[in-house]
């Protein structure tokens, strides 16, 4: 939110991260963090280096990318 840039995240399952390709773990602070959130949701996340903040502007579940 402080910044104003636009990400885009698919969490994975394990211990994988590729930040680069916006995939990151869902055992990762971020991953955990953001899971649950919804559409429109603000989220405050801890991380190593500090505290981030994060609205979703949009969610694609695995069965609506399946089917889309």
């Amino acid at each position: 939110l402080d910044t104003g840039d636009e990400f885009t995240y698919t969490i994975v399952a394990g211990d994988y991260m590729d930040l680069d390709a916006g995939h990151i773990s869902l055992a990762s602070p971020l991953g955990q963090g953001l899971l649950g959130a919804r559409e429109g949701d603000e989220v405050t996340v801890q991380l190593p280096a500090g505290e981030r903040s994060f609205k979703i502007l949009e969610l694609t579940t695995l069965p609506q990318m399946i089917e889309g």
